[in-house]
């Protein structure tokens, strides 16, 4: 039987898929955050990385936070990176 079909059963999506399925709710634009976050920190800094954190609503910003620290590794993150993003997230967002 495949996964989901079976009564009961439920198939799990990546964060990526999650993320392009609910591009509007606060979990994809969490998850989106993240990425963003993480791209800035290799490209450009922390400097940036800490702009675009405080350029969004808090909420989002303290659900990346939680999924960073709990589900780093679903989210592709190595540890080193998960402790940065931590640091970064804590820079908070607007109101």
């Amino acid at each position: 039987m495949r996964a989901g079909t079976a009564r009961g059963a439920i198939r799990l999506r990546g964060p990526a898929e999650i993320a392009r399925t609910y591009p509007n709710t606060i979990i994809g634009r969490s998850i989106r955050l993240v990425e963003e976050v993480r791209r800035a920190l290799l490209q450009l800094g922390v400097r940036a990385a800490e702009d675009i954190v405080v350029e969004n609503e808090r909420t989002v910003v303290e659900l990346a936070r939680l999924l960073v620290a709990i589900v780093w590794d679903k989210l592709g993150l190595r540890a080193d990176e998960r402790n940065t993003l931590l640091k970064v997230l804590q820079a908070g967002g607007s109101i």
